[in-house]
């Protein structure tokens, strides 16, 4: 609902129909969420939901189903299941695709 209420950070880099913009507004390669992370109710979602993960042990298939490059850390040994773990780790092979792609480089992951 916040990108809804606040639609100024992503009109005019999302077009078509409604059905196309909800499509772009979840999964476009266009970074427009990162505005929304101050946002009271973005936070406060995403501390209780790590909050809740921390407490309970996050099932290895659920970890291979949606975080697959984590799931073979964990596996490893490399990271624990931890929400915060995950998270970071996620992001950090994220940033090494943007990190790639602006050297002109092919991401090892």
């Amino acid at each position: 609902n916040v990108m809804l209420e606040h639609p100024e950070y992503w009109k005019h880099h999302y077009h078509g129909n409604n059905s196309d913009c909800r499509l772009a507004r979840g999964y476009s390669f266009s970074d427009r969420v990162r505005y929304y992370w101050p946002d009271r109710d973005i936070d406060e979602a995403y501390s209780n939901l790590v909050t809740n993960l921390a407490g309970e042990s996050i099932p290895l298939p659920l970890i291979s189903q949606y975080l697959p490059l984590q799931y073979a850390k964990v596996r490893e040994g490399k990271i624990a299941a931890t929400p915060h773990e995950l998270i970071i780790d996620h992001i950090q092979d994220v940033l090494h695709q943007y990190h790639c792609a602006c050297l002109g480089t092919q991401s090892s992951n």
